[in-house]
């Protein structure tokens, strides 16, 4: 087969833009007879380049002016098999919630559907976006590729589609998320961004659906009520409508306010000694279409507290804590439970070992080639 992969939403190399270059390695290990494409715009990035894999680059185009050409593309149902330049590709798999009008078969990922079940959390021109383009995305693809049984049901609540064209496959955990004994590199890396010896880690882009503000309010009443003296580890860029997070934090006294440490984009090296050297990893989201953070967590060794809402519970099984995102009691009485009760944390620990070798690449890898060759095999 001639598999090719868009990466053009792939903008930043965290959460959901790792998921197409780690499909793609993964398919190339597992069927190395295929021969495996990257569609984009951009020059590929030196992480993609390391998968010495062909690449199709079409012309170059901003981020929302490809959203734009595929969804005229719909509206008009004029094929782009030539735009960009898919003549020699057998199927193409869209990674980006995104599918332009094809002649190819073809497979779109959906990762969740939440602008349209919680569109406060996101900035309008998305949320129409997706109420308008989303639904004929989903109807033209040959097959569509749920990452949790979750999503799956909310596409169902969403689009009128046939269920048999929703596959639900779970997204791997990278190999490279594991326990690390190198403590003096755990040390550096602690120093690096300021952590403090103990600390409790979140790890997410900075937008409302994340429930950031929760979280600083439940850790401002744990240094309140509970004296713990842990810093609060925030990791990740800056979203959307991340204004609010940081007006919260400037009404905190001076005190709490300097034990809160805002790192930005991290990258995946260091994130995964932030993952080993932590205390704690917390996840208060309001709503999530898989939720990999707390997995690459366990992966290291470290226990988790997460929200008991939406696909959350799905993907860590009885390896977390789970607390109300909507309660900020709930979620500081969980994080002081974890922190505190060693046996607690322990079991914790282990069962989270064990839940994330459930999400194995590999696995996931020879699922998409199946759901490729029927397509195919039904195409033809």
């Amino acid at each position: 087969m001639r598999i090719c992969i868009d990466v053009f939403s792939k903008k930043y190399w965290d959460g959901i833009g790792r998921f197409a270059p780690n499909l793609m390695e993964h398919l190339q290990k597992v069927a190395p007879e295929n021969i495996y494409s990257f569609l984009s715009s951009n020059s590929p990035s030196q992480e993609l380049k390391k998968l010495n894999v062909n690449f199709i680059e079409t012309p170059h185009m901003p981020l929302q002016a490809w959203f734009l050409v595929a969804a005229l593309s719909n509206i008009l149902n004029i094929p782009l098999d030539s735009f960009l330049r898919l003549k020699n590709q057998d199927i193409c798999i869209f990674a980006g919630t995104c599918l332009p009008r094809i002649k190819k078969p073809s497979v779109i990922i959906v990762y969740d559907v939440i602008p349209l079940l919680f569109p406060q959390f996101f900035l309008r021109r998305l949320c129409v976006y997706y109420r308008i383009f989303l639904p004929k995305f989903i109807q033209q693809a040959d097959a569509i590729i749920s990452i949790s049984y979750c999503t799956k049901e909310d596409i169902l609540k969403k689009v009128p589609v046939d269920k048999e064209k929703i596959h639900v496959i779970y997204p791997g955990i990278s190999e490279s998320f594991k326990i690390i004994r190198d403590f003096s590199k755990i040390d550096y890396i602690k120093s690096k961004y300021n952590t403090g010896e103990h600390y409790i880690l979140f790890a997410a882009t900075i937008e409302p659906r994340k429930n950031i503000i929760g979280l600083l309010k439940a850790f401002r009443l744990l240094c309140n009520q509970k004296n713990i003296t842990h810093k609060l580890v925030i990791v990740g860029r800056r979203g959307w409508r991340y204004k609010e997070v940081f007006q919260t934090l400037d009404k905190f006294d001076s005190v709490i306010k300097g034990r809160i440490v805002f790192t930005d984009f991290v990258p995946d090296g260091d994130l995964l000694y932030l993952y080993n050297g932590a205390n704690i990893f917390v996840y208060p989201s309001f709503y999530e279409g898989f939720g990999l953070p707390p997995l690459e967590a366990m992966a290291c060794g470290c226990p988790v507290v997460v929200s008991n809402v939406a696909s959350l519970p799905e993907a860590c099984g009885d390896a977390a804590y789970y607390i109300n995102p909507y309660n900020i009691n709930s979620i500081a009485e969980g994080i002081y439970k974890v922190i505190t009760d060693g046996n607690l944390k322990q079991e914790l620990i282990q069962k989270g070992l064990k839940q994330v070798k459930m999400f194995n690449w590999d696995k996931t890898a020879k699922q998409y080639l199946s759901i490729l060759e029927d397509v195919i095999q039904k195409r033809n």
